[in-house]
């Protein structure tokens, strides 16, 4: 496979325009984090956008960052800590869990919608993406959205980016909303608790009125946390009334500060947390349902989960020994949908990467594709097949 890097979009507009032509499949590659997610792209070229790298601007009292799309995010991240600010979505790498020693770009964390611990409250990737600049797969330069959210009228092309995985457009240069940094953050953890009564402790936190940011569930620890996050006072206040108000499921203890951080920045991550990672499935369901789920799993299968998004989000860790189930299967008496997240290429074909779409939206996103790429030369088959 030929590799051509891009160090402007104008390079980019020039491969893609080539291609186009001569209807040559290209894989599209920012920092290769999350190469192995997805189907293997079987193309003729590969068009690396790690040096298509750097921060256009930052506009600290406009809480706006603008970078290339091959930029990493650990650079962003820490522009932006400067300014005392933050990427809201909380990006995830999974490095570890992956088994890659690069950093994640920020287009390709916006082409995967990849969004952190913080997602429950803040929203996802695709939620904070402002601007777009782009190529499209006939090879046509597109602009999109601005520098807020007023700017956005018209088909708001930045949502479709968000979760294409490169299949429609190779990503130039975007444009996020940035958050302040909190001055105090606190983890409440309760021990010991199941996996159904640790959802409901998740349930009552994120619905009480003391402004949660986030909950999860770490069974190999035997913790349950919440997290909570502002102003000293305001938080020492709401601390203190959680602590009451959740005091019926088991002493609580806390995590302050840089304690507190450290311990979802290991959530985040998820590779810390699990020791079976062989093969893993990332699933989201109901909270209520996924207890049910890991039960019905257990049943069968050595396992182990880690519960996020209030418990929206479960991962489930495997090993060989345990390769063949088939979480998708189990998971349709209690719908939501399974990214097998980590496999070989022969898991992969066996069960499918993404959740199979309906009929009716697979019709749509085969629209979409032809509307976009219409010869289908971008990332061919990373998601599904044929698109």
């Amino acid at each position: 496979m030929a590799i051509e890097k891009a160090k402007s979009a104008s390079d980019v507009l020039k491969l893609v325009q080539d291609h186009a032509k001569s209807a040559e499949a290209v894989e599209i590659v920012g920092q290769g984090s999350k190469s192995t997610v997805g189907h293997k792209v079987s193309a003729s070229t590969r068009l690396d956008l790690s040096e298509l790298s750097g921060i256009n601007f930052y506009e600290q009292s406009e809480m706006v960052v603008s970078a290339k799309a091959g930029t990493p995010v650990s650079e962003i991240v820490k522009t932006l800590a400067e300014g005392n600010q933050r990427l809201a979505f909380d990006p995830p790498s999974y490095a570890k869990l992956l088994g890659s020693n690069a950093s994640p770009s920020i287009g390709g964390v916006l082409a995967a919608n990849l969004s952190g611990p913080s997602r429950v409250s803040k929203g996802a990737a695709r939620d904070h993406f402002l601007g777009v600049e782009m190529v499209n797969g006939r090879g046509e330069a597109i602009k999109n959205g601005g520098r807020v959210m007023k700017n956005v009228t018209g088909y708001d092309l930045c949502k479709l980016m968000a979760g294409s995985w490169g299949t429609l457009a190779v990503m130039t240069d975007v444009t996020l909303k940035t958050l302040p940094l909190q001055e105090r953050r606190v983890t409440l953890a309760c021990h010991n608790l199941d996996d159904t009564k640790a959802v409901q402790f998740m349930s009552a936190s994120l619905g009480s009125p003391f402004d949660i940011v986030t909950a999860a569930h770490l069974p190999g620890r035997a913790m349950t946390v919440v997290q909570i996050e502002g102003l000293e006072k305001s938080v020492n206040y709401r601390v203190a009334e959680l602590k009451t108000e959740l005091g019926h499921f088991g002493e609580l203890s806390e995590f302050v500060d840089q304690k507190s951080d450290d311990l979802w920045a290991e959530v985040r991550e998820v590779g810390n947390l699990l020791t079976k990672t062989d093969l893993v499935w990332k699933v989201s369901t109901k909270p209520s349902d996924g207890p049910k789920l890991v039960e019905a799993l257990r049943e069968n299968s050595d396992l182990e989960v880690l519960y996020d998004w209030g418990g929206g989000l479960v991962w489930i860790g495997l090993d060989q020994s345990n390769a063949d189930l088939d979480v998708r299967a189990a998971l349709e008496p209690f719908g939501g949908h399974a990214t097998l997240f980590k496999a070989t290429q022969k898991q992969q074909a066996k069960f499918g990467v993404f959740h199979p779409l309906p009929e009716g939206n697979m019709k749509l996103t085969q629209g979409v594709k032809a509307t976009f790429d219409p010869k289908g030369i971008l990332n061919p088959g990373r998601q599904f097949e044929g698109l």
